[in-house]
């Protein structure tokens, strides 16, 4: 049995899913300004990598610890770094991203904490 496609409507399907999936940031008005103004001073983790780098058990890896170790360990104020499950990584080991202000960034860089993956 065969089945025929119109292309075009399979391209406006994918279309759709990849823009509703990538749009998916639930973060407040002044969250959302912040992450997207300083997009250019970003980390990016897999769960993995920030659980042995960070010393926090993989299982334990929540938001709020991973805010609590930038804080205690690194140094950096809260209001000053935004963390975030990358979109699209929905699995076993996601994405995680952290995007900090300019000068937290630099901070960061200084301390020597990496700003490419591990």
């Amino acid at each position: 049995m065969s089945i025929l496609v119109d292309k075009f409507w399979l391209y406006s399907i994918i279309v759709v899913i990849v823009y509703k999936s990538s749009s998916n940031i639930s973060l407040n008005a002044e969250e959302k300004a912040f992450w997207y103004e300083n997009e250019s001073y970003s980390v990016i983790f897999g769960k993995s990598q920030l659980a042995r780098y960070s010393n926090i058990p993989r299982g334990s890896i929540t938001t709020k610890k991973i805010f609590d170790w930038i804080w205690s360990e690194v140094g950096i104020q809260p209001g000053e770094y935004l963390v975030k499950r990358h979109n699209n990584s929905y699995r076993y080991d996601p994405d995680i991203e952290i995007r900090f202000s300019r000068e937290a960034f630099a901070y960061w860089k200084l301390q020597g904490f990496p700003v490419d993956r591990l």
